[in-house]
């Protein structure tokens, strides 16, 4: 990645694989590739490659033709202009590789005051979310709807043309294009072929449509907290005494590094009901998304438990990530 404008071959550094097709003045026909967080290959199919591929072409003949517009020029950014990267990485001649560059893209941006977590922490959020499930195969025809997706109106057999008012080709371009959207965005303007006549829908995004499992990435802004949960439903609030909208999270496992880091002092079956002495979970994601999204990896912070009959404050550590080989200076 060392001669690669990042500003302009943007993507998920997370990605097992991701392709652009483009042509030899580095216009971007479209992309393929991408993941979920079931599996790292989930959008990846031998059929739709060859379906990206064929739509590349059309697209390149239609720019021969006078017929598509070159892209937008916009500043270059390279990794040797990413702080951290150009000292630990680019300078010591290392391979500049993807999560080295989403690493110091983020602690700069923390640094910096500019790390919007909902945006730069869950990056490429999934369409599933809203209800789609693609015929992969297929390129960008919808195999089933659900959810929000139902409910604005899209079907089976949907050909998606465009989002948010872009024009899309593949689930890359998709998945790509979701990502620009505000997080704060509460409609989703889409547009389909069905049965040869354009249709277009308006979703309407639940508050949490952004979120995404961190697991598969790599971030130091990532609050570590050690520890594991189980979002208790309404009903179990209820017996619990807690409103529906209050935090409610049963520890279910512990990690040796909670122990090694004197992270905490909780354990299995503690059920969280506040976090730094806030009682309502306002995105119903749980104890441990909260921390994530609203304090600094390496901050402490206190949790209140119920334990059998009695309710406990206690201290919280969280730690930051030590990033594989790089140093973060």
């Amino acid at each position: 990645m060392r001669g690669i404008n990042l500003a302009k071959f943007d993507f998920d550094r997370h990605n097992a694989v991701y392709y652009f097709i483009i042509n030899a003045a580095e216009d971007i026909y479209l992309r393929f590739g991408g993941r979920n967080t079931v599996s790292s290959d989930a959008y990846l199919d031998l059929k739709s490659l060859e379906l990206a591929l064929s739509l590349g072409l059309d697209e390149h003949q239609k720019f021969s033709a006078g017929e598509r517009d070159s892209d937008p020029v916009i500043p270059p950014v390279f990794p040797r202009d990413v702080a951290g990267l150009r000292e630990n990485v680019v300078l010591r001649n290392r391979c500049v590789e993807c999560h080295h560059i989403a690493h110091f893209e983020t602690t700069v941006a923390e640094n910096e005051g500019r790390l919007v977590k909902k945006r730069d922490m869950f990056r490429y959020p999934e369409f599933e979310r809203l209800g789609i499930e693609m015929d992969i195969p297929r390129g960008l025809v919808i195999k089933k709807s659900s959810s929000a997706a139902a409910k604005a109106g899209l079907l089976p057999g949907d050909l998606i043309r465009s989002i948010n008012n872009q024009p899309i080709l593949t689930v890359a371009d998709l998945q790509h294009r979701l990502n620009q959207v505000q997080r704060e965005s509460r409609k989703l303007p889409i547009s389909v072929l069905r049965k040869g006549q354009s249709v277009t829908a308006l979703i309407d995004l639940p508050s949490n449509w952004w979120f995404t499992d961190l697991v598969h990435r790599n971030l130091a802004v990532n609050p570590l907290v050690h520890f594991d949960e189980e979002i208790l439903d309404d009903d179990q609030k209820k017996k619990l005494g807690l409103p529906t909208d209050s935090f409610a999270s049963r520890i279910t496992h512990i990690p040796v590094e909670a122990l090694l880091e004197e992270a905490h002092e909780m354990e299995e079956g503690d059920i969280i009901v506040a976090v730094a002495g806030q009682s309502l979970d306002p995105l119903g994601l749980g104890a441990k998304m909260h921390i994530k999204l609203n304090h600094k990896s390496g901050s402490s912070l206190e949790v209140t438990i119920l334990r059998g009959n009695k309710r406990l404050t206690l201290p919280l550590k969280t730690s930051r990530l030590v990033f594989r080989r790089v140093e973060d200076e």
